[in-house]
């Protein structure tokens, strides 16, 4: 047991006070006044170093790791000797994360909109703790402050997001269907018109089958295929979407889930481009879609293909077009019903070609705002 304390103690001063680039030697530890009263002499010490590399440096196998794997490394240490051990090198706790690695896990902490302030300061300080070094809090590093954080004023309880997510992982995960509520913000009339209220949409719940969580612009959004109520109930198996946060009081069914292959549009394995195929999370079927850009102003330099990549990703070049003026002719992925806004929000930059019934929903949209701003 005394062994075991010197060991224990030996392994939570090398994680805090050492690394890669700051090694520690024998005698940096024999004149820590906190440390060296549990270590011993030379001999105990030695005893206490081989048991601590061992005991981490080993699988269940009691075989000796990769030297890249190791967690304790002590220079000197011969490790497969009976020999004695007088000249002990310089020795140091190699970390699982680097410091840029912290870095990256705070700020995917900080970036998460369903956790509080609070919260992501109490993870932080634990993970400052349990993963980094004295190194990494004195050079003052925590870039992630740096990365906005959602306001704590808002309508929707970030705990709700958080155990609605976990009921429907859990559903997700066997197999079953779920129901629940879902709220919004609505006025009242006459008297009460302007008091807004956080209300469900409807009266009765929503039954669905859910198969994907999506997170999209700072939302957690359900893959779902909407189940009828009653027997004799028409079918028509059709992904939908929902709002996660906007869901209240959500059950595990005992039913099973509708099989995935029998949902129209939705995907039978959730890629990574199927944000950039369904802007905003529209849940139409994505088809091929053919587009001009060019520049609103008719000069003949390069294009700037920025808000291509943010919003589709992958594209298909096809040929340059200048007929008007300097133009490129590319080919997306996208929902039909998302690409009519998107073309509306870059009505300078983009042209929408094909399909052509497409390009007469824009023309109908135009024709209405027109009229609404007249």
């Amino acid at each position: 047991m005394i062994i075991l304390s010197k060991v224990i103690r030996l392994l939570k001063h090398l994680k805090w006070h050492s690394n890669k680039d700051n090694p520690l030697e024998r005698r940096h530890l024999r004149d820590d006044p906190n440390l060296s009263k549990f270590l011993g002499g030379k001999h105990a010490q030695t005893t206490a170093f081989k048991d601590l590399h061992e005991g981490l440096n080993t699988d269940y196998d009691e075989r000796l790791l990769d030297e890249e794997d190791w967690r304790v490394v002590i220079s000197g240490l011969k490790i497969d000797s009976e020999e004695k051990n007088n000249r002990l090198g310089s020795m140091y706790y190699n970390h699982p994360f680097s410091h840029d690695e912290i870095d990256l896990i705070l700020e995917g902490i900080w970036s998460i909109k369903t956790i509080s302030n609070n919260q992501a300061e109490i993870l932080t300080e634990r993970i400052k703790q349990e993963l980094g070094d004295k190194f990494y809090a004195k050079e003052e590093r925590a870039l992630f402050t740096r990365v906005f954080k959602e306001q704590e004023s808002t309508a929707v309880d970030k705990e709700i997001v958080q155990d609605n997510l976990q009921i429907i992982h859990k559903a997700i995960d066997t197999n079953k269907q779920i129901e629940f509520n879902l709220y919004s913000w609505y006025s009242g009339e006459g008297e009460d018109a302007g008091d807004v209220k956080f209300i469900p949409r409807d009266k009765n719940p929503n039954l669905v089958s859910p198969y994907y969580i999506v997170f999209d612009d700072g939302k957690y959004y359900l893959l779902a295929n909407t189940e009828q109520y009653g027997e004799e109930a028409v079918q028509e198996n059709r992904m939908s979407v929902w709002r996660i946060d906007l869901m209240n009081d959500i059950e595990i069914l005992h039913e099973k889930r509708t099989p995935n292959k029998e949902v129209e549009n939705l995907p039978e394995k959730l890629e990574k481009t199927f944000n950039n195929e369904h802007i905003n999370i529209a849940y139409d079927d994505p088809k091929d879609i053919e587009i001009k850009i060019s520049h609103h102003s008719g000069e003949e330099r390069s294009i700037d293909y920025k808000f291509i990549y943010d919003w589709f990703g992958d594209y298909q070049f096809i040929k340059e077009d200048k007929k008007d003026y300097y133009g490129h002719i590319i080919k997306v992925q996208a929902t039909e019903f998302a690409i009519v806004n998107w073309a509306l929000q870059y009505n300078q930059e983009v042209e929408i070609l094909n399909p052509l019934h497409i390009r007469e929903t824009i023309k109908e949209k135009i024709k209405n705002l027109n009229n609404k701003y007249s």
